[in-house]
């Protein structure tokens, strides 16, 4: 990973980044088009991969569209969904399912409230605004069962004056001299521990400590 040795300025750090930016600037043709970078890693690679996908099997992708309602078909299994799109209601028909890629409810204080109590405000996420949890409700409507309602891919993160999304610390709270102390000022774990442990502690760290 090529961020690592950038963050930490581990040996050759100063290698790695000239050769990221090379990479960036030197791609003259898509500097051309847009600043976004034909290089990418991660969940923006997969979601590359099932665009292809896609588009070779002559599927269409709809944005700005939300699921609304799951249709049930007389034998009560589910036979398509009801969607919201500029500014009307449509009922799509499918013969082999519906696939709920469903995201997670972080931006929806009222699922915060009930699977994730304590001082959970929506306003510290560091996803994107539309994650409200529309298609795991829909599910939960029609019967399917949910587990794990109460884990998160946990980060601490900072809120930017005038920016809308906080931004999260992946890194920044397990590098060498960095702390995670609570309201008293007290280190109350490991800040290298993985996402789930360390973010389990934050939020019992912070329980135990806050004043009203």
């Amino acid at each position: 990973m090529e961020s690592a040795p950038m963050i930490t300025r581990g040996p050759g750090w100063k290698g790695t980044m000239a050769r990221v930016l090379w990479r960036y600037y030197g791609d003259i043709a898509q500097r051309l088009k847009s600043p976004r970078s034909r290089f990418i890693v991660f969940g923006s690679a997969i979601a590359a991969h099932l665009k292809n996908a896609l588009n070779r099997s002559g599927g269409e992708l709809w944005l700005r569209t939300s699921l609304v309602e799951l249709l049930r078909g007389p034998d009560g299994a589910i036979e398509g969904a009801i969607v919201a799109r500029d500014g009307r209601q449509l009922r799509i028909r499918t013969h082999n399912g519906v696939i709920l890629g469903a995201g997670g409810f972080e931006r929806n204080q009222t699922m915060r409230n009930k699977y994730l109590p304590g001082d959970s405000r929506e306003i510290f996420s560091a996803s994107q605004e539309n994650n409200t949890g529309d298609a795991i409700q829909a599910g939960m409507r029609i019967g399917a069962a949910t587990d794990l309602m109460d884990e998160a891919w946990w980060a601490p993160t900072v809120r930017v004056p005038g920016e809308d999304t906080a931004r999260p610390l992946f890194y920044e709270r397990a590098l060498p001299g960095c702390i995670i102390v609570n309201q008293a000022g007290d280190r109350y774990m490991n800040e290298a521990r993985s996402y789930d442990i360390a973010g389990k502690a934050i939020r019992s760290g912070h329980r135990r400590t806050i004043r009203h």
